[in-house]
């Protein structure tokens, strides 16, 4: 009976051992699926408000994988990847790496694990029709998008960074600017100088210059002075923090290159350099008058020509010299009507010209209007040397003499600008920006949503079923907006930025993916940058390189390349798995079978779970 007694007694300790282990189990797994894979929701306090577990920091081993480390272009086969906390620990052959206790395995099977992407231009939050508190967070993650730069930011971000940094928001890893630096808000090198101090101290990632402009008119933005901007661009250097912004457009593009100044946009260069505003206002401002003084000079002198009553009336004028003035004039305002119709036909179209074209035009026209130039001052000369003729006629032909002077004068200027379309200027230009370390955004998906509006294309864009995911009120904003007049301007527009991101990507200029994402119609957060990558792969550049665009490149602009943009020890576990080796086929990247954030693993099925309560 004893011996019965104390078997059972045996057994009872057994059991309860059992379920003690059991418990103990379950509240592992119930802290790693805790720490793994919060709720998200759609509303106005959507983001997540629970902190990460830390008390127990449970690794994470990708085994049998194919590893891109994006430090070079290769694929490395049967690789393990184990991660703890928030950094990874080792890499290494599956074979050979020992994986410790505990550990959370996730089998691979040969798939593809890269850095996790990064959208180097967003605007974030309600005041730009987001959702509030990082609420769009789940858009971004879906698509394997784990670092985002918030191009516009206030006090409100800087709350966010804390929360992320100190784990209570499961979000994209986030980097900020302050608000823009720029005319009239700030406008001595003293207040650029205090408020670029004031925004490092605070704690932003980044500067960003944004001059102002007025309706779609380029020519009336307004930015910085000279002696402001180059002290924005030597404070921003002295207190090590990154600028980026718009183009200085008062100022020109000689001062981009001494300033060092990276581009938000490759729009902007686009604008800066083939339509520099300072060359065109002085063009119009000398072109149009003269011109219009030639045209009238000539109608003068042929109505001086063929009608004999008038002639009678003057004092006799020679027919050589009458004749020889006549088709001299004739000249000038065909030569102006060929400058005239190459700059609307051409260099007004957004058109890139081959090498010789320009030039040989211009020469042609500048041997031609030089030629008649000095034999119109020559026969003034001799003109005003006769006092027989009436006053009239010398002034008028004093006129013609200074105008033609004028207008030969702006044809230089013309000529200049042809030069630029052509693609030797590109060529110098893109040289240029990689000489001065100047980083360009590309945002093509802006420009391409543009022409595609303009194009009369918005019912195909409206049916986008990821405009689902879009706060109703932003996707009404974005139905309703206007499209821009001249629709070819945009579509020619949109061309010439491609050919100058190829130009860029040839001569060796660092290129980030940029969307703008929440910034202009239709560039929805996270489905936008895949179409960026498609967009950046029509301009030449190969899949590794366009994912350099969004990995290495970004964190190498933010002199962070310790902390991400590559698969290497003690970095940042911002990581996807992929189906597909994005290297032969970019399309896979759009749908990760899984997205690690800071070390935190989400599978498909959540990432699909967060998207539907956005819903």
């Amino acid at each position: 009976m004893k011996k019965l007694y104390n078997a059972k007694k045996n057994n009872m300790s057994k059991v309860v051992a059992l379920i003690f282990h059991l418990f103990l189990f379950f509240l592992t797994i119930q802290q790693i699926t805790f720490a793994a894979a919060p709720s998200f929701s759609g509303s106005a306090q959507s983001q997540i408000k629970i902190k990460e577990t830390r008390a127990i920091v449970h690794p994470i081993a990708f085994i049998n994988a194919n590893l891109i480390p994006m430090d070079r272009e290769v694929v490395i086969p049967n690789q393990t990847v184990i991660v703890r906390g928030d950094r990874i620990e080792a890499i290494g052959p599956t074979a050979k790496v020992r994986i410790p206790a505990g550990t959370m395995m996730i089998n691979a099977k040969g798939r593809y694990l890269v850095p996790g992407l990064v959208d180097t231009h967003v605007h974030l939050g309600a005041e730009v029709g987001g959702r509030p508190n990082f609420g769009d967070a789940p858009l971004f993650l879906s698509y394997g998008i784990t670092t985002v730069f918030n191009l516009k930011g206030t006090p409100d971000h800087l709350s966010w960074k804390e929360k992320i940094q100190q784990g209570y928001w499961l979000t994209p890893n986030l980097y900020t600017a302050g608000d823009y630096i720029n005319e009239p808000r700030f406008i001595t090198p003293e207040e650029v100088e205090k408020e670029i101090t004031k925004q490092a101290q605070a704690g932003y990632d980044i500067i960003k210059y944004h001059e102002l402009g007025i309706g779609n008119d380029i020519s009336t933005k307004i930015g910085l002075q000279k002696t402001a901007y180059a002290r924005m661009t030597e404070t921003a250097a002295r207190l090590e923090k990154p600028l980026i912004g718009h183009a200085p457009h008062n100022l020109g593009f000689n001062a981009l290159i001494e300033a060092h100044q990276s581009l938000a946009h490759v729009s902007e260069l686009v604008y800066l350099y083939f339509f520099p505003e300072k060359l065109y206002k002085k063009r119009a401002m000398v072109s149009s008058p003269s011109y219009l003084v030639i045209l009238v000079t000539l109608i003068f002198l042929a109505i001086i020509k063929f009608n004999a009553k008038i002639r009678k009336h003057m004092a006799p004028i020679d027919p050589n010299y009458l004749r020889e003035i006549l088709w001299l004039t004739i000249v000038l305002v065909v030569l102006g009507f060929l400058t005239f119709f190459y700059f609307t036909r051409s260099i007004n179209t957004f058109l890139i010209s081959d090498n010789r074209w320009p030039v040989f035009l211009f020469t042609t026209l500048s041997i031609f209007f030089t030629f008649a130039s000095f034999r119109i001052i020559i026969l003034t000369r001799r003109l005003l040397q006769k006092p027989p003729y009436f006053e009239f006629i010398k002034i008028c032909h004093l006129i013609l003499a200074i105008s033609t002077i004028a207008f030969s004068f702006s044809l230089l200027i013309s000529g200049n600008i042809a030069w630029r379309h052509s693609t030797f200027g590109l060529k110098q230009m893109s040289q240029q920006c990689r000489e001065a370390d100047i980083w360009v955004q590309s945002t093509l998906v802006a420009g391409k949503a543009l022409a595609r509006m303009n194009n009369h294309e918005k019912p195909q864009m409206l049916q986008d079923p990821d405009l689902r995911y879009v706060p109703f009120p932003l996707k009404k904003r974005w139905e309703y907006w206007d499209e821009l007049p001249y629709s070819s301007y945009n579509a020619y527009f949109y061309k010439i930025c491609q050919e100058t991101i190829n130009a860029l990507h040839l001569a060796g200029s660092p290129i980030m993916a940029g969307t703008d994402a929440n910034g202009g119609p239709f560039i929805i957060p996270g489905s936008s940058l895949h179409r960026e990558f498609q967009l950046l792969l029509e301009c030449g550049l190969t899949p590794y390189e366009v994912l350099k665009t969004a990995t290495v490149n970004p964190a190498l602009f933010l002199k962070k390349q310790d902390e991400f943009g590559t698969i290497a020890l003690g970095k940042r576990a911002d990581l996807l798995l992929l189906d597909v080796n994005p290297l032969v086929d970019m399309g896979c990247m759009k749908q990760p079978l899984g997205v690690m954030v800071r070390g935190k693993w989400l599978e498909r099925k959540q990432l699909n779970k967060m998207l539907a309560k956005l819903l």
